[in-house]
């Protein structure tokens, strides 16, 4: 349980820094579309981590 916590608090944080950073570069769409997409797969895969450790 606390090892669940421990990997959802990491990927908040990343998350966060991923809104920073995407919002600094939020003038150049290009470099933004290729971003979203690269953090969509990362919430997916963390997803499925976390769903698979969770059960």
């Amino acid at each position: 349980m606390g090892e669940t916590k421990k990997n959802t608090n990491e990927c908040i944080k990343v998350l966060e820094t991923v809104k920073l950073a995407l919002a600094h570069i939020n003038k150049h769409k290009l470099i933004y579309f290729i971003n979203a997409s690269i953090l969509q797969i990362f919430i997916t895969i963390v997803g499925k981590f976390l769903l698979r450790s969770s059960i």
